[in-house]
């Protein structure tokens, strides 16, 4: 799941991304996040859910909510902007942004012969990231949120396929 939203507690609020959602808490992510037992409102747009961190480790968070809430109402809906304001906010998103976006990505050659656990588990962080700074991406994140979903669900295969080739590899050794 890929839904931004702000996470507001007692210090002071910041953005997170929602990568689960559920009708009693939420699992987030984000740069800094409060400690666990804190009070903590998650906000999008008119939408307001207040709860407690759990846990937190490795920059993501888990939430309990204080009352249930729709998951459908915190999923995108489609498009908000007119066509040309979509344009106007891509062109200046790439013209501040472009150069450090793309600056990162590279390509890994697997070898035709086979391929070993430490080449899919860099495809999967290589894609992790693809999908993360995709989703830093408001437009992207309106047009392409069910897109970004499947992203995630590669991601987490080719985690699990890493763990099964080093697994063969060393039964194999």
């Amino acid at each position: 799941m890929f839904v931004m939203a702000s996470l507001a507690a007692r210090d002071g609020s910041g953005p997170v991304k929602v990568r689960n959602l559920s009708s009693s808490g939420a699992l987030v992510e984000g740069g800094v996040l409060p400690s666990p037992g804190e009070a903590v409102s998650l906000l999008r747009g008119a939408l307001r859910i207040d709860g407690n961190v759990v846990w937190c480790r490795g920059g993501k968070a888990g939430l309990r909510f204080d009352a249930a809430v729709n998951v459908s109402d915190w999923l995108p809906k489609g498009i908000v902007q007119n066509r040309n304001q979509q344009s106007e906010a891509l062109i200046n998103h790439f013209k501040a942004d472009t150069v450090t976006r793309l600056a990162a990505f590279k390509y890994h050659d697997v070898a035709p012969s086979g391929i070993t656990a430490a080449e899919v588990k860099t495809l999967a962080v290589d894609l992790q990231v693809l999908a993360d700074r995709l989703a830093d991406d408001d437009v992207v994140i309106i047009r392409h949120g069910d897109k970004l979903q499947i992203l995630d669900a590669v991601v987490q295969a080719l985690d699990k396929l890493a763990i099964m080739t080093a697994r063969d590899a060393l039964k194999t050794a």
